[in-house]
């Protein structure tokens, strides 16, 4: 189990990817029929998951393409390609539909971040993955959990008030 938590991401984006269970049970380092357990248990838990997959890959076959829910388009042209790539653009188009349309609100919300930053004597210095490293003055440190709850937390829910989860 503690394996699990600590690959659950990973887990869970194999599983999109089209993983099975042997993969998730060696990437979490469970046995397979465990692996399996939890894949099964997935797609009970989210029902719409399968038919997000399936509108997905119909989509990258009818279209060419999909798009991140603000509407950014990653293309897969399919013409003439074999089994092996097609699976592969398959597993792209759905992992590209869910991490960049992360991709695209965190960005934007760097932005409105970096617009703010001045209020706190400081300013952002770069980003690695999900982390964020900015430099304010000492005398605001105490506002800083705070200030990023607003804009990280609480401005997107105001922005993006179709997402199930806080962001």
């Amino acid at each position: 189990l503690n394996a699990l938590r600590t690959n659950c991401k990973r887990v869970v984006f194999g599983i999109l990817y089209g993983a099975m269970a042997k993969k998730i049970a060696e990437t979490a380092g469970i046995s397979e029929e465990e692996a399996q357990k939890i894949i099964d248990g997935m797609f009970t838990k989210f029902p719409s998951l399968k038919g997000y997959m399936d509108e997905t890959v119909a989509e990258i076959h009818q279209k060419g393409y999909v798009e991140t829910l603000l509407g950014r388009r990653r293309r897969f042209p399919l013409q003439g390609v074999n089994g092996f790539f097609r699976g592969q653009a398959e597993r792209r188009g759905k992992n590209m539909k869910i991490q960049s349309t992360s991709s695209d609100i965190v960005i934007g919300q760097l932005v409105e971040l970096d617009e703010h930053m001045a209020e706190l004597g400081g300013r952002l210095c770069i980003t690695v993955h999900d982390s964020i490293v900015a430099t304010v003055k000492k005398k605001y440190v105490d506002q800083l959990p705070a200030f990023l709850d607003h804009y990280c937390v609480k401005r997107v829910a105001q922005k993006y008030p179709w997402l199930p989860v806080a962001f």
